[in-house]
């Protein structure tokens, strides 16, 4: 059984025996470095280049020396009986028979290819894997390898999300898909991909006031951040949603027959999408019994008329 615990999501963290342990900022460096390798053994120049890469390579040594004999000692005063951390004269490398690490962890589970249809025993590693994600990987640490690991591990995290929605959705599990979507737009709110994926299922659920206010906050978003208007088109969703019939939308999470509609002969609306979330919001309060007038001017032949047909179709299907 493995009695000692190392987390770098989020903030670096030592547990042995059900205690935290103290460690110096090299030391801990030094786990880090060697748990991202998966355990495998790293020879002593190589890490000792990349934790003092200012130093000669005969002081970066000495002093990794020093770092792994206070690593070992911080750890046996917590009374275990297992080294964590092994070396010789050429090699250091952690011990994964007595050591759990989170990332090693959720590597395991996360998925490395896009656009395969995953079976559920994948999916729940998968999912599993996502819940070990706290954060960042050490997100108060701004080494350059650090940097670079994060970035990779944040990638593997969102692409393993992209999968797990996609695979829960085809399930027709709209509540696990949704939770997961939600769960890494907070780790990478600019992900488009991961925002349509809320709104789709928020409208698959039959919840267009949140999927709207979802749109709204994505929109204020992108145009704070980067002064840019969000791809119309994701104003498609609703329409796909209203015609659900003919789309296999469902709030019940089950499969509806197809029927064959004909479609409208008319172009798309494309454009105007502050006007077309604020006419959104102004139906969602008359909804609710706040209704209110809109008026709608501007030059000849701008499209008032196609903007108000719009609007009125969003209304017929409300």
């Amino acid at each position: 059984m493995r009695s000692a615990v190392l987390r770098l999501f989020g903030r670096f963290s030592l547990v042995v025996c059900s205690r935290p342990v103290s460690l110096g900022n090299r030391e801990a460096a030094l786990l880090a470095i060697l748990a991202l390798g998966d355990g495998v053994a790293i020879s002593r120049s190589r890490v000792a280049g990349i934790l003092w890469p200012d130093s000669s390579e005969s002081r970066a040594r000495a002093n990794l020396s020093t770092a792994i004999w206070r690593a070992k000692a911080a750890v046996a005063r917590h009374g275990f009986d297992n080294e964590v951390l092994l070396s010789d004269a050429s090699q250091v490398w952690l011990d994964t028979q007595h050591l759990w690490v989170d990332v090693q962890e959720f590597r395991k589970g996360a998925i490395t290819k896009l656009g395969q249809l995953l079976d559920l025993e994948t999916l729940g590693r998968a999912v599993a894997s996502m819940e070990l994600y706290a954060g960042d990987l050490l997100q108060d640490w701004d080494y350059e390898w650090c940097v670079l690991e994060r970035e990779s591990l944040r990638e593997l995290y969102l692409r393993t999300a992209e999968a797990v929605v996609d695979g829960f959705e085809r399930r027709h599990r709209w509540d696990i898909a949704l939770r997961c979507a939600r769960k890494a737009i907070q780790i990478d709110p600019y992900r488009e991909q991961l925002q349509r994926a809320v709104v789709r299922l928020l409208l698959r659920s039959g919840d267009r006031a949140t999927a709207l206010a979802q749109v709204s906050r994505f929109a204020r978003l992108m145009r704070r951040e980067f002064d840019t208007e969000l791809d119309d088109s994701i104003f498609d969703l609703f329409h796909v949603a209203r015609g659900s019939h003919s789309h296999g939308f469902s709030a019940g999470g089950n499969p509806v027959e197809h029927c064959d509609f004909p479609p409208m002969q008319q172009l798309p609306l494309v454009g105007r999408l502050a006007e077309r979330q604020y006419l959104l919001a102004t139906l969602e309060k008359a909804r609710n019994g706040a209704g209110t007038g809109v008026f709608i001017t501007g030059d000849a032949g701008v499209g008032k008329t196609r903007l108000l047909n719009w609007f009125l179709e969003e209304w017929a299907a409300s």
